[in-house]
């Protein structure tokens, strides 16, 4: 096992659907050795990058090191110098995902959306997401694969779904207070994981069949919300667009 190799640049080190920042660095939990160097931090990022293609094309269970290896350009010798094994991979590809989407949840689901028309709110949230579940192929796959309890589970994951399930809980609480908390958390983690489910079905869909499963799913969240609306006190505030 060699103990240095550079990766060619084969891979790309900007992704469609990132922040435009650098990648954020994987748990240091999660790898073999920790890079001491710039140079390090370049390969295990192009690293996951072809990590991400791969497993976008064939699924979880259908990559493995040899092919992701070869996609990035180097030696499988050169990825189990970083990684253990291709779960490390995977926890290390839904960190990556949890950290560009936090960095872009406080704009997707400021304070301000809650006063927005629930049909522009709603499109609001979804469409951004969609457009990075687009943008981000592999998502999906590691999203099952990382928030199912077993030997991929990721912390990162499961916080990032946590995260966004009280940002949503957050924005009800704005916009109907008078609504019990629990019924506000309950309603906030199916609406999340109805979301996840119709865009990542909506995402292997023709396009314009796409655009249509969104703008149903957009109006069944609205559905869900209207009768909180409906239950408003006589002396609440009405909602104003944040526009």
């Amino acid at each position: 096992m060699p103990a240095t190799e550079e990766l060619p640049s084969a891979v790309p080190q900007s992704r469609p659907g990132g922040t435009g920042a650098e990648p954020a660095a994987p748990p240091s939990a999660l790898l073999r050795r920790v890079p001491q160097q710039d140079r390090g931090q370049r390969r295990i990022d192009r690293l996951l990058d072809a990590a991400a293609e791969v497993i976008a094309e064939v699924g979880v269970e259908g990559a493995s090191t040899n092919a992701i290896a070869a996609r990035a350009a180097t030696s499988v010798g050169s990825l189990y110098q970083f990684f253990p094994n291709k779960d490390a991979i995977i926890q290390a590809l839904a960190a990556r995902y949890a950290s560009e989407f936090e960095a872009r949840k406080d704009r997707i689901m400021a304070p301000d959306v809650a006063d927005r028309p629930l049909p522009e709110m709603m499109r609001g949230i979804v469409e951004p997401i969609m457009a990075d579940c687009a943008a981000n192929p592999a998502y999906r796959h590691v999203f099952a694969a990382t928030t199912t309890p077993g030997v991929r589970s990721s912390p990162e994951a499961a916080a990032m779904h946590d995260a966004i399930a009280r940002r949503v809980a957050g924005l009800i609480a704005r916009r109907t207070p008078w609504i019990p908390e629990a019924q506000r958390h309950i309603t906030a983690v199916v609406q999340v994981e109805t979301v996840h489910a119709v865009l990542f079905y909506a995402q292997g869909q023709p396009r314009e069949q796409a655009a249509a499963i969104i703008d149903e799913l957009v109006r069944m969240l609205v559905c869900a919300l209207e009768p909180f609306d409906v239950r408003r006190p006589a002396d609440a505030p009405v909602a104003t667009s944040g526009t």
